[in-house]
């Protein structure tokens, strides 16, 4: 490591992130937090989520939050996010540490869009709620539906952009 060159980096010569091109995605969940709002003092799940291209080309990462709330909107982006990892959707209670250390660490198809930064903030790469449903989707279960139909393990080969399919836009 280079001490002298190091020292004469200033905040000017930050690389800007290229965000990705909205579409679909193979994502791997990095983590999952279960964090407090501040302001709330309501509980949410924080997933930090790499994406990648169908090449293997890296596309940076999504932060989104799941919250545990009684709000329908909310409520239906957990039932995603367990259904992708075929959470048993059954009658009782579950606490935000279990799902949390379901999801952690598991590979996922994830829609992705660019929400318009605002208040000063920057714009950003976002799970895509509104363009696709659902938005995010447990690879595993894909592929067990690719080989049952078409006899191969491969998720990009047969994904249909058409009005009939899933994506409303291309796959990356």
């Amino acid at each position: 490591m280079n001490l002298s060159a190091i020292a004469k980096a200033t905040a000017t010569e930050r690389t800007e992130f290229e965000l990705p091109t909205p579409g679909v995605y193979k994502g791997y969940i990095e983590s999952a937090d279960v964090k407090v709002g501040k302001a709330s003092g309501n509980k949410y799940i924080s997933l930090r989520i790499s994406l990648t291209d169908a090449e293997g080309k890296k596309h940076g990462s999504i932060f989104p939050n799941f919250f545990i709330n009684d709000k329908n909107y909310c409520m239906y982006q957990m039932k995603q996010l367990l259904e992708a990892v075929d959470f048993p959707m059954e009658e009782g209670e579950v606490d935000e540490e279990s799902v949390a250390s379901m999801v952690e660490k598991r590979e996922v198809f994830v829609a992705v869009t660019i929400e318009a930064g605002k208040d000063g903030y920057k714009d950003k790469a976002v799970i895509d709620w509104n363009g696709f449903d659902p938005a995010i989707a447990v690879i595993d279960k894909f592929y067990e539906v690719q080989v049952s139909m078409n006899d191969t393990p491969d998720p990009w080969e047969n994904i249909n952009n058409g009005p009939e399919g899933e994506l409303p836009f291309p796959v990356r």
